[in-house]
């Protein structure tokens, strides 16, 4: 049963790695996009550019969860894996 377990906590692990890196990349796609509106707009950008800047800083938000699970997953799989 142990092994079940601390199979699951690296799926866990794993997962939650893996949806943060995915979304860093996204968040980072979206600030080069924002940002290049916000340069061909200048000197004043759009409210359109301005929430570009809003939605990246979303898409960091849900990476920066993410990261809180995995490493959240992380201290529990390496409890599990000390106490064998």
């Amino acid at each position: 049963m142990a092994g079940k377990a601390l199979a699951e906590e690296e799926i866990a692990l794993y997962d939650a790695i893996e949806r943060a890196i995915a979304n860093v990349r996204a968040a980072l796609a979206e600030i080069d996009r924002a940002w290049a509106r916000v340069n061909i707009e200048c000197p004043s950008p759009t409210a359109r550019a301005l929430a570009a800047l809003d939605t990246a800083d979303e898409m960091l938000l849900v990476a920066r969860e993410d990261l809180a699970r995995a490493r959240t997953a992380l201290t529990v799989h390496t409890r599990h894996k000390l106490a064998q």
